[in-house]
């Protein structure tokens, strides 16, 4: 019989390319091993519109007598639309849904469309027995693991037990796609090359382009209450390290490529049996380059050295959270202290490193988010995957939302045709929407700060530090945006005034092709004339302007930059910029002279064009410009004025933060925003080398606590007062005015 295979469109498919649909793979395998003609088509990649216009042709080319559709909880909108279009163009043609989604709601999916049948579990002894029933006329109700309509009622047939002799499975027919052709389309080879430029502390970044894919188990033996798989009952079960390894072969000759991806949960649970894998690698010298996941718990010296050897080039690590009291919340059962071992020993084994994290699980606080925060500042991964909690179904924290109502009743409901994609809602059963975005602001990705000059690297065109400026190469600064492109999520260039550089034009375009986004320029917007302003926009690079302010009265700005008339070639590039649709953000360096004034800069900021304002106490967070102590203000002086600023801000809607000013300033309940920093644990600014220096760290070192700090209820995640601040006053202004928490009660309200 010949039977189509097909893979629906996902929301949001991954830029980078990990092989085709890998259980529709499997399943063509077996049923061509049965003497069965297979076709499969992997629209994942396409759009809805594009899968349901090719299905005619599908079906008249191929003539199956089954079309079998995977279905997964995120494509189960588009597999209904292609089971109701392959019925409506061939209504003779049996449809079979399979895959996680239809195994948990067998019966809404038969309700909801055409299909004959649904396959519950594993399709690996269903589909062929399915397949082989209708070709021999057998009544399709004695096959075991399906859902059908009997007499106008959906029925199940006999369960059918797991599925357990693995190496008895051949390997999945990845040829039964285009594999060498979507590997081509996806591959970066100018990328990879240039990466070969770079490293931090020898770990060298592994281009993710295209790979391709194997498993060597089944099942997961954790609980983690978010994952598909929370439910699994039984044991895991595991191919031999000899069925992986042949596989890889096997692989690495027909699609001649050397670059793959294991997509077991844990790679190294048990250690043996990584272990096993690793050694027959080597022993065979199979020679490929790899990258997994896996727990922090789970491995050892020996076993991150022994992968290295065999080719691991990065670990991605579910986290999840770091705080103890969501981990259990999340019957995740991960100790946080076992999180910086791992991370030190895989950075020096030479393996790349990925953390993965989470916002907004079960338990989650400010208070827990504030420990995670604290804890992730000292691991600094090479990557890092942020994600806020959403909800699937199967699994505990499905049943969760649902007792607290996260969840409707007619959630399935949906149509596809008004809906498609059915992306999971985000966890709020414990943390309203207004909340998970405030907890959000507290653990963000990382920024990349590049300087594009050698010495004097101060915003400040007036610096008087007495070291030289000059212009950094630009095969210097291709190679720090190669970091930040492997790195950080945002970038900003600056140390030094961005836009004067001669090649920035250059380097912009370099940066395009290399993946580097989010990219600000720090600048006094002075050299900002039409004409830089177009090519700038050619580009297509810079998200927005970061421009030094040190007061919006001309003859104190100028006095800081040290150059009469600074202030209005800034006003002038900063109105052109934002005048053509250009974002600015005004970094606003807080001083003595300055600070009571501090809340007529939203509306200055207004009437130039910018949408945020940084307040800077001390020193910026790119660490290239800071005031000295004696020229900041009191922090009590600064705790009167700054809720005047706020409130202000607030009611242009002009984006307000603060860095350098601790919160019990404020007041902790005083509904202000939490300080720049608390939410930047990966932050890191590029050395003269290129090798990624934390910025919490250099922070922190100039940094220390009073003797007020000690019992305070959120010092786990403060990183105390400036040095040189607590030498020269003390601790004797740490406590809020009551005019101060009084005024961001109502800013709050």
């Amino acid at each position: 019989m010949n039977v189509a295979l097909l893979f629906p469109p996902t929301a949001n498919p991954a830029p980078s390319y990990f092989g085709p649909p890998y259980g529709l793979a499997l399943l063509g395998a077996l049923l061509e091993q049965a003497g069965h003609r297979v076709t499969a088509y992997d629209y994942d990649r396409g759009s809805v519109g594009d899968m349901l216009a090719d299905l005619e042709r599908v079906v008249r080319q191929d003539e199956p007598g089954l079309v079998g559709i995977s279905c997964l909880s995120v494509n189960r909108g588009p597999a209904e639309l292609a089971a109701r279009k392959l019925k409506a163009i061939a209504p003779d043609v049996p449809v079979i849904l399979g895959g996680p989604f239809p195994t948990l709601e067998p019966e809404l999916l038969l309700r909801r469309t055409p299909a004959e049948l649904v396959c519950i579990g594993d399709g690996d002894e269903t589909l062929p027995e399915v397949v082989d029933a209708l070709e021999s006329g057998r009544e399709l109700a004695r096959v075991p693991g399906l859902a059908l309509r009997v007499g106008g009622a959906v029925r199940r047939t006999a369960e059918r037990g797991r599925f357990t002799a693995l190496d008895t499975l051949p390997f999945p027919k990845l040829e039964l796609f285009p594999v060498r052709e979507m590997i081509d389309r996806h591959l970066l080879p100018e990328s990879r090359e240039q990466m070969r430029r770079i490293d931090a502390s020898g770990r060298a970044p592994f281009v993710t382009d295209a790979l391709i894919m194997v498993m060597g188990s089944r099942g997961c033996v954790w609980e983690c209450s978010f994952c598909p798989l929370s439910k699994w009952e039984g044991r895991t079960l595991f191919h031999s390290p000899e069925y992986i390894v042949r596989q890889i072969e096997q692989y690495k000759r027909t699609f001649d490529h050397r670059t793959f991806v294991f997509g077991d949960n844990t790679l190294t649970y048990p250690n043996r049996q990584i272990m096993e894998i690793c050694e027959l690698l080597i022993e065979r010298k199979v020679d490929i380059e790899w990258i997994c996941m896996t727990r922090a718990d789970m491995v050892s010296r020996e076993v991150l050295d022994t992968m290295a050897q065999a080719g691991c080039r990065e670990i991605s690590y579910g986290i999840e959270s770091l705080s103890q009291t969501v981990q259990k919340a999340i019957r995740k059962k991960l100790s946080v202290k076992r999180v910086p071992p791992a991370f030190e020993l895989t950075h020096q084994a030479n393996i790349s490193s990925c953390i993965m994290l989470m916002v907004g699980n079960q338990g989650e606080t400010e208070e827990t988010m504030r420990e995670s925060v604290a804890l992730a500042s000292t691991l600094q991964p090479d990557r890092i995957l942020i994600n806020t909690t959403k909800v699937y179904p199967g699994t505990y924290l499905w049943d969760a939302a649902v007792k607290e109502g996260v969840i409707g009743p007619d959630y399935f409901e949906t149509d596809p045709e008004q809906s498609p994609f059915d992306l999971a809602p985000d966890y709020t059963g414990e943390n309203d929407a207004q909340k998970l975005r405030r907890l959000e602001r507290l653990l963000l990705h990382r920024t990349t700060y590049i300087s594009v000059s050698d010495g004097c690297q101060h915003s400040v065109l007036g610096c008087s530090c007495g070291a030289a400026r000059e212009p950094r190469s630009l095969e210097r600064l291709e190679e720090q945006f190669l970091m930040a492109a492997w790195r950080g999520e945002h970038c900003v260039l600056g140390g030094g005034d961005a836009v004067d550089h001669p090649q920035l034009l250059e380097l912009l375009e370099f940066g395009k092709r290399r993946g580097v986004h989010h990219l600000a320029l720090q600048t006094s917007a002075r050299a900002l004339t039409r004409t830089l302003r177009s090519k700038l926009a050619a580009t297509g690079m810079v998200e927005r302007l970061s421009v030094p302010l040190f007061a919006i009265h001309e003859a104190h700005h100028d006095g800081r930059v040290g150059r009469p008339g600074a202030l209005r070639e800034t006003r002038k590039g900063l109105l052109g910029w934002t005048r053509e649709g250009g974002q600015a953000t005004a970094l606003g360096f807080i001083d003595r002279w300055n600070v009571s004034s501090l809340h007529r800069w939203p509306a200055w900021l207004r009437e130039h064009g910018a949408d945020s304002l940084l307040l800077v106490y001390g020193e910026a967070p790119s660490g290239w410009d800071r005031l000295p102590v004696a020229d900041l203000p009191a922090l009590r002086e600064v705790a009167r004025e700054l809720p005047r600023a706020l409130r202000a801000a607030a009611e242009l809607e002009l984006e307000l933060q603060f860095t350098g000013i601790p919160e019990c300033v404020l007041g902790f309940d005083s509904g202000a925003p939490p300080p720049f920093e608390l939410g930047r644990p990966f932050d890191e600014v590029l050395d003269p080398r290129g090798q990624p220096i934390a910025r919490a760290a250099q922070r922190q070192a100039a940094k220390q606590f009073a003797a007020a700090c000690s019992d305070c209820r959120v010092r786990v995640s403060c990183e105390g007062l400036w040095t040189e601040y607590v030498e020269r006053h003390g601790d004797a202004e740490l406590r809020p005015p009551a005019e101060t928490r009084r005024r961001l009660a109502v800013i709050a309200s």
